[in-house]
């Protein structure tokens, strides 16, 4: 997750199809993770090791979700919000909602127009939090921005409107342990079993 939002802000995919066309680009209106406000919608294992991370760029750090305590807020450093004020008001979005019926398509038209210009969304979650062409919409008509691993439809279809959109970072869902990691996942999971 945060290595999307530094590729997104930092505008590295631009860059390097630049590199590889025979450019040598500059001015292309980077932006920094330092100081910004991220807003995190859900909050599992996943947000509470981010916020970790986020923590040492001085982000103001909001987070919208039933499960979280005063307590866990308090502990983290962190504020309460609702999904409406951090889409209203934060420079980064994070989804970490798991897909139930409740939060199936909970990204919409509305939330999505609310985001400030040049403000990043990014789902590493699960591609149906998203009504797809509401995003595609909002991205090709306002200045926003969008990190995303996870869609709808996985493979991500060849004819998807998303692939035609210019302030999208799309990845095919690699968001998860990297491939030198797998074998200590592997392990975890073996000794869970075993404690089981």
């Amino acid at each position: 997750v945060l290595t999307y939002m530094l590729c997104s802000l930092r505008k590295i995919g631009e860059y390097e199809a630049r590199m590889a066309a025979g450019e040598w680009p500059s001015l292309i209106g980077t932006r920094g993770l330092l100081g910004r406000s991220v807003g995190l919608v859900g909050y599992g294992m996943i947000a509470e090791y981010l916020v970790k991370f986020l923590k040492s760029f001085g982000c103001r750090i909001l987070v919208s979700s039933r499960h979280i305590s005063e307590e866990e807020l308090a502990a983290a450093g962190i504020e309460a919000a609702s999904a409406e004020e951090i889409f209203r008001t934060c420079d980064i979005v994070s989804l970490h909602n798991s897909l139930t019926m409740r939060t199936k398509h909970s990204i919409g038209t509305e939330l999505l127009n609310s985001m400030k210009d040049g403000a990043l969304l990014v789902n590493t979650a699960r591609g149906a939090l998203i009504d797809e062409e509401a995003l595609v919409s909002v991205l090709k008509e306002r200045p926003v921005w969008a990190a995303l691993d996870v869609y709808e439809t996985e493979p991500l279809p060849m004819d998807s409107p998303l692939r035609d959109c210019e302030r999208v970072l799309l990845m095919p869902h690699e968001a998860g342990p990297t491939a030198d990691r797998r074998y200590e996942v592997t392990s975890y999971v073996l000794d869970d079993m075993e404690r089981f």
